[in-house]
């Protein structure tokens, strides 16, 4: 599969960083955690079988996830795994549109590279970075149009190819611990559930912490 191959190509990147003869004496591990809120964007639905193009609407969710990582002056490697969650809304077409009842959740499984500013005068630390991974997406449907079809069990998933960008600023409380804030992009290649397809992105707004030793 061609995402595999490209996360592979990611952790032996995460491996190079991390060898003694790159990284230099100040490197150290950490540990981080965040919480926030996730915006997925309107998507387009299509369906092979009955060749339906739909456009699908979303509340905000939220989103929180973990990682473990490797500081190398500026540079960090991290392995992470994050979890986003939507309720979904309402589908509409050029025929109209209907409410929807269910949820939309991916998890993921990123090898992430940061590169860390100077701090500023305030202590601020900017920072900027990319990932990739595989993410697997559930959608599950109770309702359409207030009528309860959870019996129908309409629920399916699909593992895919997953990439983020992330900007930010971490804030350094002392020698061990940094609060952060940021945002970051997540998205996806098309999830596949059912001979179903549709375009997977969100926009993401974080608060953490994270622990050095």
């Amino acid at each position: 599969m061609k995402y595999i191959n490209k996360v592979i190509a990611g952790l032996m990147f995460l491996s190079f960083l991390t060898t003694p003869a790159f990284a230099e004496k100040a490197a150290n591990y950490y540990i981080a955690g965040s919480l926030g809120l996730t915006t997925l964007s309107s998507s387009d639905v299509h369906n092979g079988i009955f060749s339906v193009e739909v456009e699908a609407d979303a509340d905000t969710g939220i989103n929180f996830g973990g990682a473990i990582g490797y500081r190398m002056g500026n540079l960090r490697g991290e392995f992470e795994i994050a979890r986003y969650s939507n309720d979904l809304d309402s589908l509409s077409s050029d025929a109209g549109s209907v409410t929807l009842d269910g949820d939309i959740i991916a998890v993921s499984y990123m090898v992430n590279a940061f590169y860390d500013f100077q701090a500023t005068i305030s202590g601020f630390k900017p920072y900027m970075g990319v990932g990739i991974g595989v993410a697997s997406i559930d959608a599950d449907l109770d309702s359409i149009a207030g009528v309860n079809i959870s019996a129908l069990n309409l629920d399916a998933s699909d593992t895919v190819f997953a990439y983020k960008l992330a900007l930010g600023s971490a804030y350094e409380i002392n020698q061990d611990f940094d609060l952060t804030v940021g945002y970051h992009y997540f998205g996806t290649d098309d999830p596949d559930l059912d001979d179903t397809k549709f375009n997977y992105d969100t926009h993401n707004f974080n608060a953490g912490v994270r622990y050095s030793f």
